[in-house]
């Protein structure tokens, strides 16, 4: 948090003591508050930043790699940059780079900014998310969503740092506030590990279930330039260690009744068309279906050597959108609140839009919001408190109105009563 200060200047003449002190002990004393809100909000972003972490590690454990350890130097580095971006407002201008001159500013590159901390690895690589709600998780599964975001997220390296910064929403948002995440790998690669074992990482990972069926094509950079903006199928990956060779010659999917799925093999970076090397996925053009097995057929070489391997996810399944209050009708008193629970749908790209109250006032219904505050704490969670203005003379039908959505386009609205 960067605190501001406003200086006020007396105006000419004696200064009388008593308002003095008085100013000085109030100014104080919201130094102090402010200090305090302050560590309050930094011990809240770092909890963040290592739920981001922890769920990482679960993944990665998942498809056979190591946990990453985390490291305080490569904290500081990914804490520097948050701040930057936050600070210039710059995540859609400079992303993983920073300008000199500009506040803030530690080094152009991500590796150059841990090496300016003090790091020593010889492998790094840096990650970033934007997401509109207070979770850390939801971070970490953006990234692993995103295909050429999961090879650094499934990578061979060691250890990590990470950090959590906030900056004002556009308006429109739910939240007043985004949440940027940065996550800094490293690690040490050795030239000696000539006759290790080679071996594939896969990802969804052999019987896997609740996959998402479906995938928003907003990464940077983009593997499917043509459709931006669109909802294809969930990216499948697979991956080899640093310094291996991987060649994927053949990839197929197939549902359970046997029907091939059309789809496409990304092997180099859509931006300067280099090879991925010991990476590639591919993409399935349009949503899976709910609540389906599916089969991974791939082959090609590694190092040299021809390999075919097969496996078996499942998507999750749909139902219905369902909004579930935590009482059946809201409360009229002051400072009474409400959850509502969103549910069903795709379960992926799913929120509550909208938390408010209408009312009729001498028999005109006004659109306004009032009575209540909404806050969105995660993208299928609404909590509704009432405000001081209760429901009171000349206003009748008072409802709380809520509306939720989910990726395919459907919605779903629910009107409760106020007592």
């Amino acid at each position: 948090m960067s605190p501001s200060l406003r200086v006020s200047r007396t105006p000419t003449g004696a200064l009388n003591m008593k308002r003095f002190v008085t100013r000085y002990v109030s100014a104080a004393l919201l130094m102090v508050l402010s200090g305090a809100a302050c560590a309050e909000n930094a011990a809240t972003l770092e909890k963040l930043a290592l739920d981001a972490l922890d769920r990482l590690n679960q993944r990665r454990v998942q498809i056979g790699l190591a946990p990453l350890q985390r490291n305080e130097v490569l904290d500081r580095s990914a804490s520097a940059h948050a701040r930057y971006i936050t600070g210039n407002l710059s995540l859609g201008t400079e992303g993983h780079m920073e300008s000199p001159g500009r506040p803030g500013y530690t080094g152009v590159t991500p590796a150059q900014r841990m090496v300016a901390a003090g790091y020593t690895g010889n492998s790094t690589a840096e990650n970033m998310a934007l997401i509109s709600y207070p979770l850390g998780a939801l971070s970490t599964d953006d990234l692993i969503d995103a295909p050429y975001h999961r090879q650094s997220q499934f990578g061979s390296y060691q250890e990590a740092g990470v950090a959590m910064s906030t900056q004002p929403a556009p308006q429109g948002f739910v939240n007043p506030e985004h949440y940027i995440y940065v996550i800094n790998f490293g690690g040490k690669i050795s030239s000696n590990d000539k006759g290790k074992k080679t071996q594939l990482f896969v990802y969804p990972v052999h019987g896997q279930e609740d996959v998402p069926a479906d995938w928003l094509v907003n990464e940077s950079p983009n593997p499917l330039p043509d459709m931006a903006g669109q909802r294809v199928g969930y990216p499948i990956s697979v991956a080899a260690d640093p310094g291996d060779t991987l060649q994927i010659k053949t990839f197929k999917l197939f549902d359970a009744k046997g029907a091939e799925v059309a789809g496409r093999l990304i092997t180099t970076h859509t931006n300067d068309g280099k090879p991925l090397d010991n990476y590639a996925f591919w993409i399935p053009l349009k949503p899976l279906a709910y609540g389906m097995a599916y089969q991974v057929h791939a082959q090609g070489t590694l190092n040299g050597a021809g390999f075919s391997s097969k496996w078996g996810f499942a998507t999750r399944g749909a139902a219905p959108l369902q909004l579930t209050p935590s009482v059946p009708q809201v409360s009229a008193e002051a400072g009474a609140v409400m959850t509502v629970k969103l549910s069903g749908g795709t379960g992926s790209n799913f929120a509550v839009t909208y938390g408010g109250q209408r009312y009729q006032y001498f028999g005109k219904v006004s659109p306004k919001v009032s009575f209540v505050t909404a806050s969105y704490p995660a993208p299928d969670l609404l909590i509704l408190t009432r405000n001081s203005t209760p429901c009171a003379i000349n206003v009748t039908s008072c409802e709380i109105i809520i509306k939720g959505k989910d990726a395919s386009g459907s919605e779903i609205s629910l009107a409760l009563p106020v007592n």
